[in-house]
């Protein structure tokens, strides 16, 4: 069963929506009357009959229903049209930035209407942010550029010879000193260790946080 989130209980307002309240002292005393006991298929498995006004104001509710979800699509549509139109099913550079593009929205959903307590609710934030930092690491795909830099400082530019042959192809070989090519594979192989590392985080953040980022 999935877990749920503490609820801000400072907002009195959001109290009263949920119709969650503090009992009285003679509520507690009282205690539940028991109305009727029944055997039934299953929990939660109430029937009502519908009421006159039930049935009257239910094209209403379905008319209500139609276009908050017209408007929700309209929304989705300018969110997303962008993405949509740049995606492709054989790439996974198409699906991470959708991955980030639903986290961005996320946050900004739990800043402006996120009910959980306030210390959840940072938590959430937080770690949604570390998640979609990491996603634009990936798809900028810029781990080794760190290393290889301070390799071309240490080492400088080195010239290129270049062979040309009878049938007019033309080769390079790039003239570096001894141990310049040792840090060059050792920068690669830090820069895969860095997105390896990244790619680790991103999966126990997804692992642990599922159920606490969306209700």
């Amino acid at each position: 069963m999935r877990k749920s989130q503490p609820i801000d209980e400072s907002n009195e307002k959001l109290m009263k929506f949920l119709g969650i309240k503090e009992e009285t002292e003679e509520e507690k005393a009282s205690g539940r009357r028991v109305a009727s006991v029944q055997t039934v298929d299953e929990m939660f498995d109430f029937h009502y009959a519908p009421t006159f006004w039930s049935k009257v104001l239910r094209p209403f509710r379905r008319l209500k229903l139609r276009l908050k979800a017209r408007k929700r699509s309209t929304q989705n549509f300018r969110e997303w049209r962008k993405l949509f139109e740049e995606y492709y099913p054989w790439s996974i550079d198409a699906f991470l930035p959708m991955f980030i593009k639903h986290l961005e929205l996320y946050i900004k959903h739990e800043k402006k209407q996120g009910i959980a307590a306030p210390e959840c609710k940072a938590y959430k934030i937080a770690t949604a942010q570390e998640a979609m930092d990491i996603l634009e690491r990936l798809v900028a795909d810029d781990y080794d550029s760190v290393y290889t830099a301070i390799v071309e400082e240490k080492w400088g530019k080195f010239p290129y010879e270049k062979t040309t042959f009878a049938n007019g192809s033309v080769s390079f070989q790039h003239l570096t000193p001894d141990g310049y090519d040792d840090d060059k594979r050792a920068a690669y192989e830090n820069g895969a260790a860095d997105a390896g590392r990244d790619l680790k985080r991103l999966g126990e953040l997804i692992e642990q946080n599922m159920l606490d980022w969306w209700d």
